[in-house]
């Protein structure tokens, strides 16, 4: 009996708390939003961060788009949100 508790407690929770009150970002005005920063480590390919509508939701969401380089040859491409507070 107690595990089933426990089991539809954590069940609840997980439910009710899914996104921990952190702020939500959208990408319909400008791009990329205030405050985030775009890395991107050109070393053989030149696509950049876009937006695409194939969204969860609003109506834009990030996109990198993948990059054909030669063998031996890496890349690096990093969309970086401003650093925010998480609560102990």
């Amino acid at each position: 009996m107690k595990k089933k508790f426990l089991l539809s407690i954590f069940s609840l929770l997980s439910f009710l708390g899914y996104s921990q009150g952190l702020p939500l970002e959208g990408f319909e005005n400008t791009f990329p939003p205030t405050n985030w920063a775009v890395f991107d480590i050109n070393v053989g390919g030149t696509t950049n961060w876009s937006t695409n509508s194939n969204s969860c939701q609003g109506s834009l969401a990030a996109y990198m788009n993948r990059q054909n380089i030669a063998a031996g040859v890496s890349t690096a491409e990093y969309l970086s949100t401003p650093s925010i507070l998480v609560p102990p």
